[in-house]
């Protein structure tokens, strides 16, 4: 019990100390206001897409990269998912640092309590640790169903955005079938050619 009340002291002064710091801090630098975040701009797409089919010499790219420079429509929908995705990864990676972050802090915390050699101190710095690990799950069990859910629209997203990609090109290569395709004549020609070859051959053959 008493063992209990000399932690119970500790945590109160680290409190009142942290209160204090914090205020200082505060009335040193003065109240702050948010930056405004920049306009985010709009990028090359077309050329983005020029250089991965150059990179790959991929027809789908190269058909794809065409329909961005003739649909403007199009070219709006790409730099909007473009920056979707960029808003995603960026979102996504500052939650997960900071969540990874509390979550090494308990892992480690639990892992140096078990260097404490009394058991009676280390099972209540032990329940003291693990009540503040609730805490903060609770804390951020509605930011992880958030979370969840922009990982779900994101996938719904990258598969929509193939789809897309897919039904335009389809429809290009789909035209050039129809506009370029030769008549059958010429290959019939070709072949009565050859069959004169043949017979030609052979009749210098014997």
């Amino acid at each position: 019990m008493q063992k209990l009340i000399v932690i119970s002291i500790l945590l109160l002064i680290l409190g009142c100390n942290s209160r204090e710091s914090k205020n200082n801090t505060s009335s040193k630098k003065g109240i702050t206001t948010p930056e405004t975040p920049e306009v985010f701009q709009e990028k090359n797409i077309i050329e983005q897409y020029k250089a991965t089919a150059r990179g790959r010499g991929n027809l789908f790219y190269q058909l794809y990269s065409e329909a961005l420079e003739k649909d403007k429509n199009l070219r709006k929908i790409e730099n909007d998912y473009l920056l979707m995705r960029e808003a995603q990864e960026d979102s996504l990676k500052k939650y997960n640092k900071f969540n990874n972050s509390n979550n090494y802090y308990y892992a480690e915390a639990h892992d140096f309590i078990h260097t404490i050699l009394d058991s009676t101190i280390r099972m209540e710095v032990m329940q003291l640790v693990e009540e503040s690990k609730n805490k903060y799950a609770h804390s951020v069990a509605e930011r992880e169903k958030i979370k969840n859910s922009v990982i779900k629209n994101s996938n719904t997203i990258e598969d929509l955005h193939k789809v897309l990609q897919v039904v335009v090109t389809l429809k290009m290569i789909e035209n050039y079938q129809n506009n370029e395709m030769e008549s059958g004549q010429s290959i019939e020609n070709i072949i009565q050619d050859q069959e004169n070859l043949i017979k030609e051959l052979k009749k210098n053959i014997k």
